[in-house]
């Protein structure tokens, strides 16, 4: 695997995700897991979709891909 460089950057992450049982108060509540950047071993649970998008993408726009605020 090549690693990040001043001309090759990447970006890893592990996603897993599981089913959960629906609880009909809660609309969409039925998917959950969680990410990992792993070059820095940031961690998020994700709760929808949007969460999981947010997380991976403010690792993209990063232009050093080295730190994150998330």
């Amino acid at each position: 695997m090549k690693q990040t460089t001043d001309r090759y950057r990447a970006a890893t992450f592990i996603v897993r995700l599981w089913h959960e049982p629906q609880d009909e108060s809660i609309p969409g509540q039925s998917w959950r897991g969680t990410a990992v950047h792993v070059q820095s071993g940031s961690e998020r649970t994700i709760q929808e979709i949007e969460g999981l998008m947010s997380f991976m993408q403010a690792w993209m726009d990063n232009t050093e891909l080295g730190s994150c605020d998330t």
